[in-house]
């Protein structure tokens, strides 16, 4: 019994020791810890220092270059600047131009909580001029999502500055009918169901731009006169000369154009006294009585499928020599896409012009 209780007594004696050994222990990676600790809180991030303006900039480096709307959700989006510290969420929450181009109904919509967060995005750019885009899918509309899609931007329509449309649902284009004071962009994709009402575009006093797939002449009204920019898709040889016809001012033209049923040039003239960059693009059907009826004095930047003249060579090289001698223009690139025609050809015939690219 005595030696039993000797052995315990021993073994606590023991055991406080190698407790105090262990508290020791502890005691010192507490005051390595707290002298860590007190470097680290004396340790200032340079990125935390930087002015908010600056930091501000950085941000906009982190998204697209506006115009182009950033990802409305995830990883490339704006509200990925919010989750990472408070002063970040304060500074993106108070710069307005990281919210002022919005895309809905890409990919990436939310099917729940879209709009709310699409009046969100609107509210945070302040009062800024905007860059919309809009994308319905023909998939979608038993979700009713190109009905409800348009809801949250009107209220904000006189802060548009470019629109951007791809729409299958043609009731859906009643959504750009009225007053945009500040738009000077509009790009516009129709389906393949098309118009079934002529839309009129008025009050849009700054438009210059415009962009349109699928459209012809019957299907829209526009102030064409004060436009300086134009693209035309998938347009007939008709409509696309009862529309330059309207465009005295016209500075930059691109054009694709098809031919349905039988060619009915000669074309009267059409005299585009401004116009500075004509590009005729891949897969436009017509032939030369059309690019002979353009005049076009300044133009400087040409760029033409080589098909699209319908001749052998000679008679391309030809036509592209009365086009120039007729309009009296000094080009400074001649740009040639799907060319068969060798690159000497062109060279001999145009020494005058400093750049001739040709492309297969």
């Amino acid at each position: 019994m005595l030696l039993s209780m000797d052995a315990d007594r021993a073994l606590v004696a023991e055991k406080d020791a190698e407790i105090l050994a262990l508290e020791a222990q502890i005691l010192a990676l507490r005051a390595a810890k707290e002298l860590a600790q007190s470097r680290l809180d004396s340790y200032t991030y340079p990125v935390l220092t930087m002015p908010p303006e600056i930091v501000s900039e950085v941000f906009l480096h982190f998204l697209p270059p506006y115009p182009d709307p950033p990802s409305f959700t995830g990883l490339h989006s704006p509200i990925c600047l919010t989750h990472i510290c408070t002063q970040w969420r304060i500074i993106a929450l108070s710069t307005p131009r990281l919210w002022r181009a919005i895309g809905l109904g890409d990919r990436n919509w939310p099917e729940e909580g879209g709009t709310a967060l699409a009046e969100l995005w609107l509210e945070r750019s302040g009062d800024l001029p905007l860059s919309i885009r809009v994308t319905d899918y023909e998939n979608d509309y038993s979700n009713g999502l190109p009905f409800t899609i348009f809801a949250p931007l009107l209220p904000h329509r006189d802060r548009w500055e470019r629109l951007i449309l791809t729409i299958c649902e043609p009731t859906n284009m009643l959504a750009i009918d009225g007053p945009m004071p500040l738009l000077h962009t509009l790009h516009i994709v129709l389906g393949e169901q098309g118009l079934s009402n002529p839309l009129s575009i008025h009050d849009v006093p700054c438009l210059r731009t415009l962009v349109l797939d699928d459209f012809g002449t019957p299907s829209v009204n526009l102030p064409w006169s004060q436009l300086t920019s134009l693209a035309l898709q998938s347009i007939d040889v008709d409509e696309c000369i009862s529309i330059l016809q309207q465009i005295p001012n016209l500075v930059d033209c691109r054009l694709r154009i098809w031919v349905e049923g039988m060619i009915q040039g000669p074309y009267p003239d059409i005299p585009l006294f401004c116009l500075e960059a004509l590009v005729i693009e891949k897969n436009s059907d017509s032939d030369l009585h059309f690019f002979h009826s353009l005049v076009t004095p300044a133009l400087r930047h040409l760029e033409f499928w080589e098909a699209f003249s319908r001749t052998v060579n000679s008679e391309c090289i030809e036509s592209l020599k009365a086009f120039i001698s007729k309009s009296g223009c000094t080009l400074d690139e001649l740009r040639v896409t799907g060319a068969q025609i060798p690159y000497h050809f062109y060279r001999s015939a145009f020494p005058q012009i400093p750049s001739i690219v040709l492309e297969e």
